[in-house]
């Protein structure tokens, strides 16, 4: 992501970055049973930057709705970060059974000015 760049957009990358961190805990390996132990002597001044303390804060960000949330609020609040063209486009969905041609997504529902492809006629 070193590379990653959004034109108009710098808090993009910045919100990307923090939620590849935030997701990566669930990847990387669990610290020692010794990392561990150190954590519950270590002096208060150095604990956060042991790998055992990042790794369980991480661990608790991962659980809580509300550090998600403030990621994203972070990353919008500065409406001068963000083009002022940048807005939301309505889509109309449409129900399944309605339209039987359409592909229907993972959650039941097609959206309606999706290009609908050709049926191969079945052999």
């Amino acid at each position: 992501m070193n590379d990653l760049t959004f034109k108009d957009r710098p808090q993009l990358k910045k919100l990307l970055e923090d939620l590849a961190m935030l997701f990566a805990v669930r990847y990387e390996k669990k610290p020692t049973d010794e990392d561990f132990k150190l954590l519950q002597i270590a002096d208060a001044r150095i604990v956060e930057h042991l790998e055992a303390w990042k790794y369980m804060r991480r661990q608790q960000q991962l659980r809580s709705h509300h550090h998600i949330n403030h990621l994203l609020t972070a990353s919008i609040q500065d409406p001068t970060c963000w083009p002022g063209d940048d807005h939301a486009k309505q889509r109309t969905l449409v129900h399944p059974q309605e339209d039987g041609k359409r592909k229907v997504t993972k959650s039941g529902w097609a959206i309606s000015d999706r290009p609908l492809k050709k049926l191969k006629p079945k052999a």
